[in-house]
């Protein structure tokens, strides 16, 4: 196997592409020339012109011998031209003339017709079979002579390669002229992009900086852009990444810090009622880590990037058994919980996702909602079935109007909240429509109290 191998680079492109170029161009010529001929030779034939030209060399000749004479030295012409294109690597077989005189009497017939006698119409071409070949022949008549001359017909190849060899030359030569210019210009075009290249393999892997766009070409500026805005939305992506990170891990540390607490007061406890508290203590810290760990894989399986599983699903179904999941802690805060929704409604989504979003939403109005409080949702399509429209009410506390513009970050919890929770709930939804291709947006409450989210999406 060969050691090299062709690289594919631009300036291969560009001359492949010239090369192409001038090759259909000369396709496209020889093919008009072709036409051209064939229109030609319909309306206005070589043969008819060779007439012509015999009519004033013979108008004036009363002899026979030298009307012979004249034709004869006609023939010769003719035929040494054709014989001249053999150098070219055609084959043409030489015409053929016939001379009589006023009485029809034949005073010369070329030697390659033996007996055979022209058959013509008048000035006008017809087309005669001699020795197997296929002739075209004319007629002149003088008053005094009348002239027979038979072409042979060319082959349609034939004169597709005296066209290609009338132009092979000049596409040879306009081949380089065309070329190299090209070539230059790509060459020289493609240095800045070159240069930029180098100047990213010199950069250290922690280097997000923006590069220079100054590239001379708009072509280029616009890739040294684009390349800019991922280095952009790299750097967010990781600057959101590490405060992720450092807000996990601050959240994560109160618990951790109670579990500990409670842990060494089980240790120490003298009396069962000290070991009941610090014990309940405890199972309350780990229920805290455990929801926040939670919350936090569910975060992070929806950061992850590529196509959602898409799966024909019962929402209304849905909601009604994570409604049921979620009663009995309505229940213990003596809470009312309604469902405005359809028996069924089939929609093709991430399932997971939405159900994300419904148990968020319900567990935040259940979780910061007040004692003998109301929950209302509803369920719809919207747009011929084309939108998928959920709602959450509550008559809560509700969030400021200062709050609302951060209530979807992480780790964002209302001021005037005072159940335990970390932040999660709300990020998480949105990140979960975002999966749904929709969005959710906040707006008032129950009688004007509390929030309602409303989640769209295209289903």
């Amino acid at each position: 196997m060969p050691s090299w191998h062709w690289r594919k680079t631009l300036v291969a492109r560009v001359v492949a592409v010239v090369v192409l170029a001038v090759a259909l161009a000369g396709v496209a010529v020889a093919l008009l020339n072709y036409w051209q001929f064939k229109q030609a030779m319909a309306t206005e034939s070589g043969l008819q012109h060779l007439g012509r030209y015999l009519t004033p060399a013979l108008a004036d000749i009363r002899n026979p011998q030298d009307a012979i004479t004249t034709v004869v030295a006609l023939e010769s012409v003719v035929n040494a031209s054709r014989r001249e294109a053999a150098a070219q690597g055609l084959t043409l077989a030489p015409c053929l003339f016939q001379l009589r005189d006023d009485k029809n009497q034949l005073l010369y017939s070329s030697a390659q017709l033996g007996p055979q006698t022209l058959l013509a119409l008048g000035p006008k071409v017809s087309e005669q079979t001699i020795a197997g070949k296929l002739y075209r022949v004319v007629q002149t008549d003088l008053p005094r002579w009348s002239v027979r001359i038979a072409e042979p017909k060319l082959a349609d190849t034939t004169v597709l390669q005296v066209i290609a060899n009338d132009l092979l030359p000049a596409l040879l030569l306009a081949l380089p002229v065309a070329l190299l210019p090209i070539w230059l210009a790509v060459r020289q075009g493609l240095k800045p992009l070159q240069r930029l290249s180098t100047q990213l393999q010199a950069r250290s892997p922690n280097d997000l900086c923006a590069v220079s766009s100054d590239l001379k070409y708009a072509e280029l500026n616009a890739v040294a852009n684009a390349f800019n805005a991922v280095l952009g939305q790299l750097r967010d992506k990781m600057q959101r990444e590490h405060a992720f990170v450092q807000d996990a891990a601050h959240e994560l540390r109160t618990p951790m810090a109670v579990i500990s607490a409670q842990a060494h007061l089980l240790v120490q406890a003298a009396t069962d009622p000290q070991r009941q508290q610090a014990q309940a203590g405890l199972e309350q810290a780990i229920q805290r880590a455990s929801h926040l760990a939670h919350q936090l894989l569910a975060l992070a399986a929806l950061d992850q990037p590529g196509p959602t599983p898409a799966q024909r699903t019962d929402v209304a179904a849905l909601l009604r058994n994570t409604l049921a999941a979620l009663a009995p802690a309505a229940m213990a805060r003596n809470m009312d919980i309604s469902l405005e929704a359809p028996d069924q409604l089939f929609c093709t989504l991430d399932a997971a996702a939405l159900q994300s979003i419904v148990q968020n939403l319900l567990d935040n109005a259940v979780r910061y909602g007040h004692d003998g409080g109301r929950i209302a949702m509803s369920l719809h399509a919207d747009g011929d079935g084309r939108q998928l429209r959920l709602q959450v009410a509550d008559d809560g506390p509700g969030i400021p109007d200062a709050e609302q513009a951060h209530i979807f970050e992480r780790f964002v919890r209302g001021s005037q909240q005072q159940a335990a929770g970390s932040g999660l709930g709300l990020a998480i939804a949105r990140q979960a429509a975002l999966a749904l291709h929709g969005q959710i947006t906040l707006g008032p409450g129950l009688d004007g109290n509390g929030a309602t989210f409303t989640l769209t999406a295209r289903i």
